[in-house]
Order: structure tokens, then sequence, then C-alpha cells
């Protein structure tokens, strides 16, 4: 059932991001740049006039078409284990390879797929169970939780829709077995949220101009930080608090983790870009070392872009919280970085270099 839901969102984005596309580059096709504040159409013939506004905003819906259309396509490719690989490793995250995961094959990875020998190692690590404010009760049958639904400000509802319980209340991965049942080192039972903001600017040389790569395309950056708990590069971001609504866990998480030290001039700049619109890149599952049968990470991924460099152009990044570094980073299709982070770039490239909307 989930995989008809998401074939049929699929579908329905595709549709979109076609019509989309088409339209918005039968419109543009016709305009070139002037010297004055609107552009003209190419054609005399063609009484089209469209203000700088109104063809970037054009670009714009192109653009998030791209994105919306390899969203849905990456969403499509979860319901089968395409994305679901770096939580069916050797060893769980975070043990020193104490905790090995009994072995899944990606043919075994759906649940309707019956595996008889499957037996799951069991494992919540110690700091969980201690039952820290932002991690859930061991015991189910006390705790009560509303699966499935806002429970006390608690998000457990799934982006991929209804997900599951097992014989003893234990919600189910929806993509699938991992080898390891419990929470792991996850705090809630099921999905557990984190929003990750994806700052990004073009490459400048010291003149302002704009660098490009070898294929003569503009040169996109990213702010990434370097994990402490496993040393990979990763965007910068973390879990939404209860009741937190998920733009605040954006701009907190950045400052956090990529501008620790900084002026309250920097960080009221910082909090006016992040009240700007940005672009939603993903919203769903997350192929996460962490993740297990019964806990599994979620995120909002949105991109925040400096079109013209104003706003960094003189503030230093600080790495903070757990993060051990921080740095602009050129970003390519073949960036290996935490988690799903790769997949999310590949998106965010479509967005802004092969659409060229900015």
């Amino acid at each position: 059932m989930k995989y008809k839901l998401l074939k049929r969102k699929f579908h329905s984005d595709l549709w979109i991001a076609i019509f989309a596309v088409t339209f918005g580059l039968h419109a543009v096709q016709n305009i070139h740049h002037s010297d004055s504040s609107f552009y003209r159409p190419k054609s005399p013939s063609k009484c089209v006039y469209c203000y700088k506004e109104d063809y970037i905003l054009m670009c714009h819906i192109v653009a998030q078409a791209t994105a919306r259309t390899a969203t849905a396509v990456r969403m499509l490719a979860n319901t089968s284990g395409m994305s679901h690989a770096k939580c069916r490793s050797e060893f769980y995250a975070r043990t020193n390879n104490t905790v090995r995961r009994f072995p899944v094959p990606l043919g075994k990875v759906n649940w309707e797929v019956p595996y008889p020998e499957y037996k799951p190692t069991h494992y919540t690590s110690e700091h969980v169970l201690k039952s820290p404010p932002w991690a859930d009760k061991e015991d189910l049958a006390s705790a009560g939780y509303n699966w499935n639904d806002m429970d006390n400000g608690v998000n457990r509802r799934s982006y991929l829709g209804q997900y599951k319980l097992d014989d003893e209340g234990h919600p189910l991965n929806p993509i699938g077995r991992t080898g390891v049942q419990g929470r792991g080192c996850l705090g809630r039972w099921g999905p557990n949220h984190a929003a990750d903001p994806i700052v990004t600017k073009w490459k400048r040389d010291s003149q302002g101009h704009q660098v490009l790569g070898p294929d003569d395309l503009p040169i996109l950056q990213c702010v990434l930080i370097l994990r402490g708990d496993c040393n990979e590069w990763a965007l910068p971001g973390g879990m939404v608090d209860p009741g937190e609504n998920v733009s605040k866990t954006l701009q907190r998480e950045f400052l956090e983790e990529a501008m620790d030290s900084c002026s309250e001039e920097e960080i009221s700049k910082i909090k006016h870009f992040f009240e700007s619109e940005g672009a939603e890149i993903y919203k769903g599952y997350v192929d996460d070392p962490r993740n297990t049968d019964n806990s599994w990470m979620e995120t909002y991924a949105m991109n925040f872009h400096d079109h013209d460099g104003s706003v960094f152009e003189k503030i230093q990044l600080q790495f903070g919280d757990d993060a051990v570094g921080v740095k602009w980073k050129d970003l390519t299709k073949d960036l290996k970085l935490y988690a799903s982070h790769s997949e999310f770039i590949d998106i965010l490239l479509d967005l802004h270099i092969n659409s060229k909307y900015l």
C-alpha cells in the first residue's frame, strides 16, 4: 500500500514538474537581458515584457519543479531499498564495531518478503536507556504513546505516511529491515525528526566575480561541518525539539554548529537571512547509520541561498556544538557526505546549476 501511495505521489509530482518546466521554458526562451530594468522579447513581433523579478520567479518555478521531480524519484527509490544501505552496514554506528547487525540482503529489506532466518541484534545504548529529556521510555506498555500523530508536542508522524507496529507495539521502519531492533542511539521510537539547513553561495574571486568550473558553469558552495562522532563531513542540522517549529530548528542548528562565535550584529543578519523564503530540497526518510527496525531518522532539508554573496561576505564561520570543523565546500556530484546528505546535494545542484535560475 505504501508503495502504491508513493508511486501515485511520484506520478503527480512528475506531471506537475513537466507542466511547469514546459510552460516556464516556453515563456522564457523568447526573453533576453537588456540594460534596462526589464527583459524584452527577442522577436519584436512578440509583445511580451517581463520585469526582472517576474523573470527570476518564473525560472525559480522551473527549478523548483526540477528539484521536486528529483525528490519524488528518490522517494520512490526508497520503497525498493535503494536508499537503505548505510543502515545495513556490518556494524551499528557509535559502538566501536562491537554491535554487529544481522545481515540483511537487499532482496530481504522489505517486511513483506519472508525472511524466517531473520534474528536482528537487540541494541539500545545505555545513554538512551537512562531516559534523558529527549528520549522515550523503554517500556511501551506504560507509555501510551500516540503513534502516527502529534503526541504532547512530539511529532510521531512519518513523512512517508502511516507506519505499522510489530506484535509488541513497536513502530516498524517503513523502508524495511536493518539488522538491529530497539532504538540504538536514537531517542524516539519511530521517526526521529531533524532539520538540515543548506546554506549556499556562488564561489567568487577577490573582485567579486563568479568563478567558473572546467565545464564553464558557476561553482556552487555550501557550508559543511565535520561531525565529531564519525569524522565525516555533513550538512549542519539537528533534532527538532518538542513543540518547535521546523523553521526555528533550521536557524538554531546553523547558528550552533557553524556560527558559534559571532557578534550580535552578525547573528541578527543571519536570522534575517533565514527569515527569507528558502527552497525545500527534501522531506522524508534518511538512510542514517543510526537507524534500526524500530527507530529511524527523517529530515526536512531547506536551501537558503546567498545570491550575491552579501550576507556572508564578511562573516567568518566558526564550528560549535558537536561539530569539530566547518568550511565552505565546492559542490560536485561525487561529493561523499554523511547519511543521505550526498543525495540532497544532487538535488541542490539540479536546482541551481542545471536550471541556472540564479
